[in-house]
């Protein structure tokens, strides 16, 4: 017990120590890797909340933000730019790329690599929604109900993923539940199947 309490509080100095470190024009040194990064999601304090850490292991009482990390973990909310691990929050997580998984109630990921595990989820700038499902690699959509729209110059466009799996479902090319909405379908609603049969959409004709 005490060998563990002296590396995490040796690991805790480094981080501090990281944080605070000035390269020779007395400026803060960006893009720094911290082995363990621990905050308060109170205030930010240099080299321990800085939020272009790069960490391995990352620790928020109730907020984080940072560059990346591989393991990291939020009472409240979880931000980070790449997330290479497994990145979660107990309310919401989000991440600009994920690489890896994100899990949280409420997850939202701009580029997704990764697996996506959420009560509500959205994606690409969050257009794309499921809830109560997974979003894998952007392609594929398990859920109760998920929804693939995307807003382009004021419009909206479907069909951005490949799979969608759920009760209800809204522009995928396949799509297997209770109710499927696919415009590019000769019958753009289909109980149980549907998928983009060429039929150009409204917006296109």
């Amino acid at each position: 017990m005490k060998k563990a309490s002296i590396f995490v509080l040796f690991f805790w100095a480094a981080t501090i120590f990281a944080g605070v470190a000035e390269d020779d024009g007395k400026k803060s040194v960006d893009g720094k890797f911290v082995p363990v990064q621990l905050t308060w999601g109170v205030a930010e304090t240099p080299g321990v909340t800085a939020n272009e850490n790069d960490t391995a292991l990352s620790l928020g009482l109730l907020f984080l933000e940072q560059n990346s990390s591989v393991l990291s973990f939020a009472g409240w909310k979880n931000l980070q730019e790449n997330n290479y691990g497994v990145q979660t929050g107990l309310i919401a997580a989000g991440s600009r790329c994920n690489y890896a998984v994100v899990c949280a109630p409420v997850a939202v990921v701009n580029k997704n690599y990764g697996v996506q595990i959420s009560l509500l989820g959205m994606t690409g700038e969050m257009e794309c929604l499921q809830l109560l499902g997974v979003n894998i690699a952007d392609e594929i959509q398990i859920g109760l109900i998920n929804s693939a729209g995307h807003k382009v110059f004021g419009e909206t466009t479907l069909d951005e993923r490949f799979l969608q799996i759920g009760l209800i479902n809204e522009g995928g090319r396949f799509q297997i539940g209770l109710l499927n909405y696919n415009p590019r379908s000769w019958i753009p609603y289909l109980p149980l199947f549907n998928c983009n049969m060429g039929r150009p959409s409204i917006e296109e004709e």
